[in-house]
């Protein structure tokens, strides 16, 4: 891919001395801050106001290895440290200290100012110093917590009170200062250390020294950090014109000692080429992505369609690189590894738009370079959700939770029922769903309008927020939430279309905000509720229409006590179908709407299970006879981790629920200890993705342990049939849906 035009120029008397070495980096709105170190001066801080630099001592600081700017007050200000202590200096007079760090401490590697300029973050060891930068000696928390070096840190964009920190234990950490807590810690992401972070309001990302580069969306009541995407920097990069002559093989040394305890003359393990060119030295969140800063290019990545497109290439390798993060236009900074200059600039309002591929994105392959192909369906032009508002749990149960030791010990749900709730009407319930935010449950049944019910059922049972009915008339047999947990799409069979509620805190909602001209029994949000799954016959063939929410914004701008949306508030138009060859129907669909992921899964009535490719509009993979009948309903994990959208489930009433991974032929398991030989039943993932639940007609509902392939437990207290059955997003309940009209809740023993 060809790169934009030249953006980045070389900062006058960047080489304050011959020989030195650039040390940190850093950029903002105003300027650009660098630290300089030689073996025979002082070290030397330059800050960059437009063209002119301004240059400070750092007196009797050692080494400065972290440098911040930021405003303060309309005025720049820098901050730097060493191994020595922290300092603050305004430009205007001498750089006075404001820290001093304990004598063992080693060198920081990371720092940060915030939004006021009054609070500076220094990442020391294993530990974060929060000082303030306007007064001497004034500590405001030490957040400690990661096992290894902490690497970067991140104050969130905005001014709020949101922070984060990664190092080379290789996870992340989301704090939040007001409450003076550590909301999430993520799990080890791989195995380079972590490099660089960004934080804004509902979103994290994160950079390992590898190249690959993750974003999570951060649920603003919990802290809860799920995964949306992961891409491969070293996919995207353009390969070198000339590489680098190989070295002389090393001999082959393995030694059994740790690092620390090796003779000094023993060989280091070097990495290779390949990861150190495309690790992330900086990310910045930008109106349409990110904007990613490595060793060799500067990057802008369209999160929505996972084009990665090269912005600039540096001018020679870089060893420290920064980007503002605050304010607009970006601005970028980056220090040759093997000369004493910098190069700074701004990133052009075109380097946010990404250039489309010739190929398309399949989940079988790694994304291309210019993402999506233009005539892919996931390209159509929608408008971005605007932020979710800040609240709090309307029950909140974490503080409560006693976590055992044995972590990884299998769960153990409760025999008995440990809550049940009985719908206003008698009818057999035939489904139920969790809201991605575990505030609400929907049940459908076979004599009325779907319900939502807000949990914890025993807080509100009797309240008029109990219990909201979603339409009037009707049989839908499906009902689903999207993926912010504001809106309920319901579908039944093909006399009565999809329509779309708003989940208000009321008795009834009795006309939908959007409803879809055709459609069938299945009809579920997609791509982070950018569209609406649809399936449909038409002239006597099974097929899958893919609508868009052409007036999304007007679905988000209606909260959960408001009532503006009435009928033809939301619109929708017709973006794709997928055909199905001859199947004349089409039973069961799944995807995965917690992420941008282009799976989607359908089972239709010639015993085919079809995986579905969105970005290029195709079917990708088709499973021939994959039960002996056909299958009637189909499963994706509710949780974006990684390595989920290779797996699904489905179950038939041949008594199978089949385990299926995408990338081989055969299922991958199949669980039969339930009864299923009349009556179509559900089965769901686990958020955890080693359990697998599913509905029998034995008056029990069965959780199977993926890993040992057998049932874990049977789970008892129905009168009828176990129709369908829901994991807690967030807590260890397992919730059911049976033929006596009643919804029963199991918790974790």
């Amino acid at each position: 891919m060809a790169a934009h035009p030249c953006v980045l120029a070389r900062l006058r008397e960047a080489a304050p001395r011959r020989g030195s070495t650039v040390t940190a980096i850093a950029a903002s709105r105003l300027g650009v801050a660098c630290a300089f170190a030689s073996r025979s001066q002082v070290p030397e801080v330059v800050v960059w106001v437009g063209s002119e630099p301004v240059a400070a001592g750092a007196g009797d600081l050692h080494a400065v290895t972290v440098v911040a700017l930021g405003d303060r007050g309309g005025a720049p200000v820098c901050c730097f440290a060493s191994r020595s202590g922290a300092a603050s200096w305004d430009l205007r007079s001498d750089a006075r200290p404001v820290a001093r760090f304990e004598e063992e401490s080693a060198a920081p590697e990371c720092g940060a100012l915030d939004a006021s300029g009054c609070v500076l973050a220094v990442g020391v060891g294993r530990r974060v110093e929060l000082v303030r930068s306007d007064e001497p000696e004034t500590l405001v928390a030490r957040l400690e917590g990661h096992r290894g070096r902490v690497a970067a840190v991140a104050f969130e964009a905005g001014g709020g009170s949101g922070f984060a920190s990664c190092g080379e234990d290789r996870t992340f950490k989301v704090w939040d200062l007001a409450q003076r807590a550590c909301l999430y810690s993520s799990a080890v992401l791989c195995a380079a250390p972590l490099r660089a972070l960004a934080l804004e309001r509902g979103r994290v990302a994160a950079g390992a020294g590898d190249g690959r580069v993750w974003l999570f969306e951060r649920q603003e009541d919990s802290g809860f950090c799920a995964e949306l995407l992961v891409l491969d920097l070293r996919k995207s990069l353009p390969a070198t014109a000339s590489p680098a002559p190989a070295a002389p093989p090393a001999p082959a040394v393995i030694s059994s000692e740790p690092a620390w305890a090796r003779p000094p003359d023993a060989p280091e393990a070097v990495p290779e080429a390949s990861e150190t060119s495309a690790g992330a030295l900086a990310l910045r969140f930008t109106e349409s992505g990110l904007a990613v800063a490595t060793p060799s290019h500067v990057l802008a990545v369209d999160v929505v369609s996972r084009g990665v497109a090269v912005v600039e290439a540096l001018h020679e390798v870089a060893s420290v690189a920064a980007l503002s993060s605050d304010g607009s236009p970006v601005r970028v900074a980056a220090a040759g590894a093997f000369e004493a200059a910098v190069y700074a600039g701004t990133l052009p309002g075109a380097a946010a738009r990404v250039p489309t591929a010739e190929t398309a994105l399949s989940f079988f392959a790694p994304p291309p370079r210019g993402g999506f192909p233009a005539d892919s369906p996931l390209r159509a032009d929608v408008a971005a959700p605007p932020p979710k508002d800040r609240t709090l749990l309307s029950y909140d149960t974490l503080h409560k939770t006693k976590r055992k030791p044995g972590m990884d010990m299998p769960i153990t749900f409760h025999a008995k029922v440990r809550h049940d709730y009985a719908l206003p009407t008698s009818a057999a319930l035939l489904g139920v769903e969790f809201s991605s935010d575990a505030r609400c449950v929907v049940a459908t049944s076979s004599g009325g309008a779907p319900v939502a019910l807000r949990l914890p059922v025993a807080k509100h049972r009797g309240s008029d927020a109990a219990a909201t009915a979603l339409g009037l008339g009707g049989r839908p047999t499906h009902a689903s939430f999207s993926h912010d947990g504001k809106w309920v799409v319901r579908s039944g069979h093909e006399g009565a279309p999809p329509e779309v509620f708003a989940n208000h805190r009321k008795r009834a909602v009795e006309a939908p905000t959007l409803a879809l001209k055709a459609g069938g029994a299945g009809a579920r949000f997609y791509y982070l509720d950018r569209f609406l799954l649809a399936p449909r016959t038409r002239d006597g063939r099974a097929e899958l229409a893919l609508d868009l929410c052409r007036k999304q914004p007007a679905l988000y701008a209606v909260g959960l006590d408001e009532g503006r949306a009435g009928p033809g508030d939301g619109a929708a138009r017709r973006v794709h179908a997928f055909g199905h060859g001859d199947a004349k129907r089409l039973d069961a669909v799944a995807c995965l709407n917690g992420a941008y992921s282009p799976l989607i899964v359908t089972a239709t009535s010639d015993r085919r299970v079809s995986v579905l490719d969105a970005a290029a509009g195709r079917r990708a993979r088709v499973i021939d006879d994959a039960h002996a009948r056909p299958a009637h309903d189909v499963a994706a994990p509710g949780h974006p981790a990684p390595g989920v959208a290779r797996s699904t489930c489905d179950a038939a009433t041949d008594g199978v629920v089949a385990l299926w991974d995408l990338r081989k032929d055969g299922a991958a398991a199949r669980f039969t200890s339930h009864a299923n030989k009349r009556d179509p039943i559900r089965c769901a993932f686990s958020p955890c993705m080693r359990f697998l639940a599913c509905g029998s007609e034995d008056k029990c509902a069965y959780v199977y342990d993926i890993r040992a392939g057998r049932a874990l437990a049977r789970l008892k207290g129905a009168r009828d049939a176990v129709a369908a059955v829901a994991f807690n997003p967030k807590y260890p309940q397992l919730a059911t849906a049976s033929y006596d009209g009643k919804l029963r809740f199991y918790t974790c023993a």
